[in-house]
């Protein structure tokens, strides 16, 4: 039998008939996610903001990481059971180079919000990179579940499912990615 292989943005995802380990070349971590979700959660002009959430997502959008967490902690001051500035916390300090603070507000925003679909496939994400498989794939496979978490939700848990050589599952998240978002995964046999 042939090996397939999947390309996902990057990410080359090889497995055989032997359910071979994954060889990953490119740039595949969960820096090239979070990036993702923020863009398609919301679009804002750093310039037109005038409300502190699109202030703080603008903030991250600029790479002015600091600035969004800042902004994020006074909302968090005001509305401390406001998932959606726990959500951008998370994505700031993530992106600041905070893991341990964005799975703390990440975590937060979904005690806060079970169905916060965006904030279980970005901290499932920074939990598949940093090989907590178990958890990430709790996460992940509720974001699917709920299916507001979209394509990126079945990408990354058949990134997840691969790893663990569960090809057939891999494939059928993989597939519901491609369905999702074509030209998110390419199959090569």
């Amino acid at each position: 039998m042939r090996p397939i292989a999947f390309v996902i943005y990057g990410c080359v995802l090889a497995s055989t008939a032997s359910l071979a380990s994954t060889a990953m070349g490119g740039p595949q971590g969960v820096e090239n996610v979070i990036p993702d979700l923020t863009d398609e959660q919301r679009d804002v002009d750093a310039h037109a903001a005038s409300d502190p959430l699109e202030k703080a997502q603008a903030a991250i959008n600029n790479q002015h990481y600091s600035e969004a967490i800042s902004i994020a902690h006074n909302i968090i001051v005001n509305q401390p059971n406001f998932a959606g500035a726990y959500e951008l916390l998370g994505t700031a300090l993530f992106l600041d180079g905070d893991t341990n603070g964005a799975i703390n507000a990440l975590k937060r925003a979904i005690d806060i919000d079970p169905h916060r679909a965006t904030a279980l496939v970005k901290l499932g994400s920074i939990l598949l990179d940093a090989h907590d498989l178990k958890e990430a794939h709790d996460y992940l496979a509720r974001a699917v579940t709920i299916g507001g978490g979209s394509w990126l939700a079945h990408q990354r848990l058949g990134i997840l499912l691969e790893q663990q050589g569960d090809i057939p599952a891999a494939t059928r998240e993989l597939e519901a990615a491609l369905s999702q978002k074509p030209g998110s995964v390419e199959m090569k046999i």
